[in-house]
Order: C-alpha cells, then structure tokens, then sequence
C-alpha cells in the first residue's frame, strides 16, 4: 500500500485522499476494513503523536474504528485484573 512508503510529510495528504475515496466507491462492509487498515498505518507512522492529533491529521475520530474498540477493551479489561488482583490477590493464569 502507498502509505507505507510515502515520507511523512506526503502521508497525511495521501492518508485522507484515500479515506475520502473510500466513502465513495466502497461499499460498507470494506469501507470500514479500508478505513481501519489506513488509521493503522497511519497511527504507526507517526508514534509520536497522540490520539487526538491523529484524528485531526485524517479528519475522523477513531472511536468509529475497530482498531480503537479492541485497544479501549484491552484497557478495560486489564483495568478489571489489575483490581481483581488488589482485592482478592494474584490471580491464575486459567483465570486470566
């Protein structure tokens, strides 16, 4: 894929270029796998900014992507363990 490869400067420009094609000549169900697969390569190319200044770069909120969902439920349920491990001790690893 293009993004891949483009210096940083040319990524932001190409990374909503190819959103914006996307909404309109896919339809939803690849949208979506499309849409995630150009956030990912985009929030890898630029560790060093967070979230927020990510969506702003694209111009979309991640909340919509599976990629957010899947790291806000891994927080949350490393949140509950490490509470369960304060209240009631180490856990097993069957457990975890």
């Amino acid at each position: 894929m293009l993004l891949t490869t483009v210096n940083e400067k040319q990524a932001p420009e190409e990374a909503r270029h190819l959103l914006q094609r996307t909404q309109q000549e896919t339809t939803q169900p690849y949208t979506q796998a499309i849409i995630e697969l150009i956030t990912t390569i985009i929030t890898y190319k630029f560790k060093q900014l967070n979230r927020r200044e990510v969506e702003q770069m694209l111009g979309i909120t991640f909340e919509e992507t599976q990629f957010y969902r899947d790291i806000k439920q891994e927080g949350e349920l490393s949140l509950v363990l490490r509470l369960l491990n304060r209240r009631v001790g180490e856990l097993s690893q069957e457990v975890r």
